[in-house]
Order: C-alpha cells, then sequence, then structure tokens
C-alpha cells in the first residue's frame, strides 16, 4: 500500500495536466479526421488550406504535450 504522505498536489496536477494535454490530442486527431470527411462530401473550393489548417492544429497539439513534459 502507497502511503498518502508521499504523494505530492504538485504530482497530481501534473498528472492531470498531461492527462488533459492527451486528450487534446485526442480531439484535435477527430478534428483531422472529421474534416477529411467533410471536404468528401463538400465541394467548396479551399479544401486544401481546411486540410492544412486541421493538420497544423493537430501537430500544434502534439507540440504542447512534448512541451507540457518538457516543462513539468
Amino acid at each position: 500500500m502507497i502511503p498518502l504522505t508521499t504523494i505530492s498536489v504538485r504530482s497530481v496536477v501534473k498528472g492531470f495536466v498531461l492527462f488533459a494535454m492527451f486528450v487534446y490530442i485526442v480531439f484535435a486527431f477527430v478534428i483531422v479526421k472529421q474534416t477529411k470527411i467533410m471536404t468528401q462530401t463538400l465541394e467548396i473550393g479551399f479544401e486544401n488550406g481546411i486540410k492544412i489548417i486541421a493538420w497544423m492544429h493537430f501537430l500544434f497539439a502534439i507540440g504542447l504535450l512534448f512541451l507540457s513534459f518538457v516543462i513539468l
């Protein structure tokens, strides 16, 4: 059994932040998939721009996770 006195508030907060960043990456990946489906369904003229923005958002989320690991 782990004694509760060794768990610090900082460790708990770090865990929650890293978990939230992982959930954010999953959300960004869902955005990429939904954008792909949307651009296949609708032809509005600037599909490539929308896809690029979705991928940039996904890469930004991955970068934030790595930055969180470095900072925390």
